[in-house]
């Protein structure tokens, strides 16, 4: 086992085993460009990203992995790799109206009929699968019926009396497939 990998296992065994409240939150933790795989600096040097990228290592209590995060032609990008750089997600973030008039509606409707109020924070296009159809399709602005495509919105929601951050993640039909409650103390791991 190399050295990278070793530094990802301790870090990993930090958050987990000294931050025993945390299990099940994401908890990031910047690490330096030596610490990554050298696959996954080699697929990011085929992008044409001019802007510094930032390296994190990311663990949501049991399973690790390491995120690049870095901004091109006015979006930020998030690209996740397994620790072995194993390319898992790309996400783009977009502003609602870049969303397509079915998709809005179909969030808007489920968001309105679920909470007595809401406020969006941050939506993300996220891209799974083949990673060369991946990067054709975001660096294009394509689609390809091969790559999965879902939306992560993170929302301040109400429902009663009780406010909450969620992570919310639906098909590219608008279908709410998971949640998930936020730390409203874990909000900083949500910016660059």
């Amino acid at each position: 086992m190399n050295t990278v990998h070793l530094k990802l296992i301790f870090t990993a065994f930090l958050v987990i085993f000294m931050t025993p409240l945390s299990w099940g939150q994401e908890q990031e933790e910047r690490i330096s460009k030596d610490d990554v795989p050298a696959s996954a600096l080699d697929y990011l040097k085929t992008f044409p990203f001019t802007k510094k990228i930032k390296w994190y290592s990311e663990t949501n209590g049991t399973d690790l992995s390491i995120e690049a995060k870095t901004k091109w032609n006015g979006c930020k990008y998030s690209i996740e790799f397994d620790t072995l750089g194993q390319l898992q997600d790309i996400e783009v973030t977009l502003n609602v109206k870049d969303l397509n008039l079915t998709l809005r509606d179909s969030i808007s409707h489920y968001f309105r009929h679920s909470f007595a109020s809401y406020s969006l924070c941050k939506i993300q296009r996220q891209y799974s699968g083949n990673p060369e159809l991946i990067k054709t399709q975001v660096l294009n602005n394509t689609s390809n019926e091969s790559t999965i495509i879902r939306y992560e919105i993170v929302a301040k929601v109400q429902t009663d009396k009780v406010k909450q951050l969620k992570e919310f993640l639906f098909d590219q039909n608008g279908v709410l497939l998971q949640t998930k409650v936020i730390p409203y103390r874990n909000i900083d791991n949500l910016e660059y």
